[in-house]
């Protein structure tokens, strides 16, 4: 009898990391950790909307608890390996116990040097596998989630993964009052990583007005890089990426991959 149990425990615990995760970052936002305030320099040519950090996120657990998901979802993909290695060899544990382990590789050269760790399981599961692979299984607008997935595990490894308190992606600032002129212009800051008291935003003027007035609502999130995906991004929210994206994929992955064990 094929059996899961194990690969589903390690998904249910990576999904307990990510809504522990989301949970804190919502009681973290409902405090009201970050506020703006406007600022003009000397001469009332340059506006700017300034961060404050009034309470500094935990950055180091959100990077634990984040770490802890992926690894969860890494274990459950080796975990459904060892699970097909016991069904279809018929042994517990299987002959290959010390060396079977699910493949993740960007190329198919890379993907052939390891094809030693499921080369005693069926034709089925194999092509499964490697169906599922970085480089064939693509996506409209994201990175490849199962090479996203091994990243962050690698990474985990050895040292934290680098979560961050994240340029706004939400910007609802608007500049208004007499003497603005057409050639006015509206920026938004370099800036990636928010610190107290950085620039996040500014309006550059033509020539001198102390009566501007900056108003409107900033939004921040915590993020974490990755590769780039379609569409160029390389930083997503931290929960929307493991309760969004990966967590639904790896379970696609395990529904693909597990179809094709041989009865």
């Amino acid at each position: 009898m094929f059996r899961l149990e194990s690969v589903a425990l390690k998904l249910e615990r990576a999904h307990e990391h990510a809504r522990l995760l989301e949970q804190e970052l919502e009681a973290w936002i409902a405090e009201q950790p970050y506020a703006a305030s406007t600022r003009a320099n000397s001469d009332f040519t340059r506006h700017s909307v300034i961060i404050s950090i009034l309470k500094p996120p935990p950055l180091q657990r959100w990077s634990l608890l984040f770490g802890d998901a992926i690894h969860n979802l890494r274990c459950a993909l080796d975990h459904l390996v060892y699970a097909i290695s016991v069904h279809e060899l018929s042994a517990d544990p299987p002959p290959n116990a010390g060396t079977c382990a699910f493949i993740i590789n960007d190329r198919p050269e890379d993907f052939r040097s390891k094809y030693f760790r499921i080369r005693d399981l069926s034709e089925a599961v194999k092509r499964a596998i490697e169906s599922v692979q970085p480089y064939n299984r693509q996506h409209a607008t994201k990175p490849p989630l199962l090479a996203v997935l091994r990243d962050f595990d690698d990474i985990d490894k050895h040292r934290l993964i680098h979560v961050v308190l994240q340029r706004p992606y939400e910007f609802r600032i608007s500049a208004a009052g007499p003497g603005m002129l057409p050639e006015d212009q509206y920026f938004e800051s370099p800036y990636v990583d928010l610190v107290d008291g950085a620039e996040i935003a500014w309006v550059s003027c033509k020539r001198p007005n102390p009566h501007l007035r900056l108003t409107g609502r900033i939004s921040a999130t915590i993020g974490v890089e990755h590769r780039a995906g379609p569409d160029g991004v390389v930083r997503t929210a931290v929960e929307r990426l493991l309760l969004a994206d990966l967590l639904p994929e790896i379970r696609e992955i395990v529904r693909i991959v597990s179809a094709a064990v041989q009865a």
